[in-house]
């Protein structure tokens, strides 16, 4: 079952978030002149003063949200973008959650870091989660990526 997908076989997309350079913002705006809209706002935060950042989103054709440009609390502009990758059982991600289940212990999990489904699973894996802040996405669960 995992020994045919390790030849390349199961491919999937996902979508994860990159802050980027202003530089490959511009070029990620230019590349993908099929944006529907652009919004904005204001951010005002603290009642003594007045802050006139503006937080700007792109959104594509379905109305969802894919680069933001918001002023950090150090003053430094933020460029984020969703971007789109296809992996396979060996790309290395940078955080996931490696779920297995064994007789004795029951089912354990741990977080790696910089690996590949490949370099970590074995015959007791059954799960494998993509981390991303604050939110897990399952990727690949009883020998095929999902």
């Amino acid at each position: 079952m995992f020994i045919n997908t390790l030849q390349g076989e199961d491919v999937m997309k996902i979508k994860t978030k990159k802050v980027i350079t202003e530089k490959e913002y511009l070029h990620y705006v230019i590349d993908n002149t099929d944006f529907l809209s652009i919004s904005h706002d204001f951010i005002h935060v603290n009642h003594d003063t007045v802050h006139s950042d503006i937080a700007l989103e792109l959104h594509d054709l379905n109305n969802t949200t894919c680069a933001n440009t918001w002023v950090d609390s150090k003053g430094e502009t933020v460029f984020e973008v969703d971007i789109e990758e296809e992996i396979t059982l060996t790309t290395p991600l940078p955080s996931m959650l490696h779920v297995w289940e064994t007789e004795v212990l029951g089912r354990e999990m741990k977080e790696v870091e910089n690996k590949s489904i490949a370099s970590q699973y074995t015959g007791c894996s059954t799960e494998f989660w993509l981390k991303e802040d604050s939110k897990m996405t399952l990727i690949w669960k009883d020998g095929k990526l999902i």
